[in-house]
């Protein structure tokens, strides 16, 4: 029984929970014993599937030393190891990791270092931060100001001041209205204008992914993300990336930075870091920002943290998820997996109500149209539509996104998009489905 009283995110309201008994690999199981196949890596974060007992294993021994210090007056060895193992896969430049727990934690942290470090310089009018339309960067007030998801906004507006938005690159929907054969990279054009009327003497940051998750897997081209990049240090706009949806392997790379060889001021990290099994996430920075606050002068450190910033057994979580990858080559199965559903999806590609697919790694979207007028196909509540037929994915709007995790087969993804397809179908046609789980 849905009492209630235990009040989830989002979607608590208006559709009844079942009370979940056992997961494990990509199965979930309920109380009645129904089966669902997660596509989604639970919140985009059991990147490794369920039911890993290492970490059960690795907890119990930081447990038996101990399960708690606070940061603010000492550190502790699973705090060094992991900021080791994941400062090893990036540039020298990159130096220190402060840890979060979540990643909304992690964006105010960078947005406030962003702000400290010109602050300090006696910049203190370079507070703006520019990011993009359709980005999302968390839940909290300040991660939501610098979203550019409308969705997620409007009950909460007005939210903090100085936020800047400009146009990804959507090529496949242009918000300008243009074709990339004729375009010249307009939207670069959109942030060079916004960088001059607004002053970059008044712009302290630039935030966004480098392939955007909840806007529907946007994967944008070296050319325009490298020109982001310069653009901003051109006019000394500090430059950060939130990886918390792209990172931790899911594009066949530790961090999606790498595999266009393109790095930011600061990286941010967060959701399969520790599989889900502890709240983490966290800020990369590099040397440059982290001098900035060395300082004796208290009013010149970084007077920032949380209560369970490096908490032990987080991080030992996360040393954990690295060590899994590392030792199973799982960077390569990513590479490996990505082919085998690329095939999987290209059956699609003739049917009448399916737009674009997009796929890196293990990042999915499929763009869905509505046969009859070639607009937009947004079916109402569709993820729970899919998941009464056992299949669990996000829905954005028109986009179906699949998360899947690493361990995740090829028999597996044909299901779930023979799911998807019925399930459309069902819609559109009126057809009986009954899901074969």
């Amino acid at each position: 029984m849905d009492t209630k009283q235990f009040w989830t995110s989002e979607t608590q309201m208006y559709f009844e929970r079942k009370k979940i008994i056992k997961a494990f690999g990509n199965k979930i199981i309920d109380e009645d014993g129904k089966e669902y196949l997660d596509l989604n890596s639970g919140t985009w974060n059991t990147i490794l599937g369920y039911g890993r007992k290492e970490y059960a294993i690795e907890i119990n021994k930081q447990l038996s030393q101990f399960e708690y210090i606070p940061n603010i007056r000492f550190q502790h060895s699973a705090g060094e190891l992991l900021a080791d193992q994941l400062l090893r896969y990036l540039p020298n430049d990159f130096k220190h990791v402060f840890f979060t727990s979540g990643g909304a934690e992690a964006v105010e942290t960078s947005i406030k270092l962003a702000r400290g470090h010109f602050y300090s310089k006696n910049k203190g009018n370079k507070r703006r931060v520019i990011s993009l339309y359709e980005s999302y960067h968390g839940s909290t007030l300040g991660a939501m100001s610098a979203s550019g998801d409308p969705w997620d906004r409007i009950p909460f507006d007005p939210l903090l001041k100085d936020t800047l938005k400009i146009y990804p690159q959507y090529c496949y929907k242009c918000r300008m209205g243009l074709s990339k054969s004729v375009c010249h990279y307009a939207c670069l054009k959109d942030l060079e204008y916004q960088i001059n009327f607004y002053g970059a003497e008044n712009i302290c940051a630039l935030i966004l992914e480098p392939i955007m998750g909840v806007g529907g897997i946007i994967i944008p081209d070296n050319k325009w993300l490298q020109g982001v990049v310069d653009l901003c240090h051109k006019n000394n706009i500090i430059v950060i990336f939130d990886e918390i949806s792209c990172g931790t392997g899911r594009t066949g790379f530790m961090f999606a930075c790498q595999k266009y060889n393109i790095y930011p001021d600061m990286i941010l990290f967060g959701k399969g870091i520790s599989n889900g099994v502890q709240p983490l996430a966290g800020v990369i920075v590099t040397e440059k920002i982290y001098k900035t606050f060395l300082s004796q002068r208290r009013d010149r450190q970084f007077r920032h943290g949380f209560t369970n910033s490096g908490h032990p057994i987080a991080c030992t979580c996360g040393s954990v998820t690295l060590n899994i990858i590392k030792n199973e080559n799982l960077l390569d199965v990513v590479h490996q997996k990505e082919e085998v559903f690329k095939n999987i999806l290209s059956d699609l590609k003739n049917k009448e109500y399916i737009g674009e697919i997009r796929i890196i790694g293990l990042m999915i979207a499929i763009e869905l149209i509505d046969p009859k007028t070639n607009s937009d196909l947004n079916i109402p509540d569709f993820d729970i539509r899919l998941r009464n037929n056992g299949l669990i994915v996000s829905q954005m709007c028109q986009a179906i996104c699949l998360m899947p995790s690493i361990c995740t087969t090829e028999e597996e993804f044909k299901h779930g998009i023979d799911i998807i397809c019925k399930s459309i179908e069902d819609y559109l046609y009126g057809r009986r489905i009954v899901a074969n789980v």
